[in-house]
């Protein structure tokens, strides 16, 4: 796509991480065509991105050192701000390309962090989404942790007129939380965050996990699941097929993880070999065909699907009756519907008129859950 854009004249920006990983793809391009720029993954101000764009820079801009930490915690005063916490990765996966961009390891003081919550919250955000590679690991430079961050937000949500405002953690490696996991959930309970945890599992074999260099047996992450569970909390993860050496029986101790607890979410991905890796190597000397990924991936996702319907099942029972508070934001003007998030990211969706709806988005509402599709719940509201 970069080529067929330089081949019209057109000048070409390229950024995310890719092009920090593999900037030599890039050179050979600009060699060809000369009009390609590439910016690696910063967060440049409008000012910044214009001098760049004027002076047709060739020089890729880089941010591995993190000298451009002012650039990055800045509000959009929009009704859903990102707030990153912490930048790169105290992991040292076999397959992640990320890794190659951003090697170093940086966390934002937890008073930066709250003092940016604090000010979306006063210009009327309604959602603060906190992020990072992995929050999981957010602190562990600094003497701080994600538990700790949290008692501050809740220190201070305890101080406002708790208008509805919510916060939703990203994804959190097993390895970091393990220890810290009861409490955390304590705390996220008292506050404004919704009731979800991201925990990537990426295999139920420990020989896969191993190979991965994940750092954690599927013990490990099935015991802070289960926990996760217990405090009826809606649980996501992510699983990768047909990593390098994967047989059938480790694909099967895969399968299992959909009985052994409940999971609400899951990304699943077939591998993806990517330069420069460990695993990629190891791909080359004992790779999965694709057929048998296809058919893994496809085995995998009719297994969870058909545990969801037992899962949403339950959750549709235990709340039909009463009222369920949600957030919309967003309308889609194919299926005329009001979408939006409950406490538990669930997402909730209501047949509505476009006009009528205009005046609900980013409010929170509360509604009756009549059935569900797939992951969606469908509702009506109260007047």
């Amino acid at each position: 796509m970069i080529e067929d854009l330089a081949k019209k004249g057109n000048l070409v920006l390229v950024s995310g991480c890719l092009a920090l990983a593999y900037p030599e793809k890039i050179e050979n391009l600009k060699k060809k065509y000369g009009n390609i720029i590439a910016i690696g993954e910063n967060f440049l101000s409008e000012e910044e991105l214009k001098k760049v764009i004027l002076n047709k820079a060739v020089d890729i801009l880089t941010n591995k050192a993190f000298k451009d930490k002012k650039n990055r915690l800045i509000l959009t005063g929009k009704e859903r701000e990102i707030i990153e916490i912490n930048r790169g990765c105290l992991g040292n996966c076999t397959y992640c390309a990320t890794k190659l961009a951003i090697p170093g390891f940086y966390s934002y003081k937890s008073d930066e962090i709250l003092s940016l919550i604090k000010e979306a919250y006063n210009r009327g955000a309604k959602e603060v989404f906190l992020t990072s590679q992995d929050t999981g690991a957010y602190g562990l430079d600094n003497r701080e942790n994600i538990l700790t961050l949290v008692r501050k937000i809740n220190e201070w949500w305890g101080e406002t007129d708790k208008r509805d405002f919510f916060i939703r953690i990203g994804m959190m490696n097993p390895n970091f939380v393990g220890k810290i996991i009861d409490e955390l959930l304590e705390e996220m309970e008292r506050g404004p965050f919704y009731r979800f945890i991201h925990l990537p599992l990426q295999s139920g074999s420990d020989f896969i996990l191993k190979k991965m260099n994940r750092g954690y047996t599927f013990k490990d992450w099935l015991k802070i699941a289960k926990k996760v569970k217990e405090k009826g909390f809606t649980l996501a993860t992510d699983i990768i097929v047909a990593y390098p050496g994967e047989s059938e029986e480790n694909f099967e101790e895969t399968l299992k993880v959909f009985d052994l607890v409940d999971v609400d979410v899951v990304n699943i991905s077939k591998f993806w070999p990517r330069p420069k890796t460990k695993a990629f190597e190891e791909w080359k000397r004992d790779k999965i065909d694709e057929k048998t990924a296809k058919r893994r991936a496809k085995i995998l996702k009719e297994k969870f699907e058909e545990r969801l319907k037992e899962i949403n099942t339950k959750y549709l029972e235990k709340n039909k009756k009463k009222p369920v508070k949600v957030l919309f934001n967003e309308y889609d003007k194919k299926y005329n519907s009001l979408k939006g998030k409950d406490l538990y990211y669930k997402q909730v969706v209501v047949k509505i008129d476009e006009n009528k709806a205009k005046n609900l988005l980013w409010k929170t509402k509360k509604v009756y859950l009549k059935d569900f599709s797939f992951n969606t719940f469908l509702a009506e509201l109260i007047d």
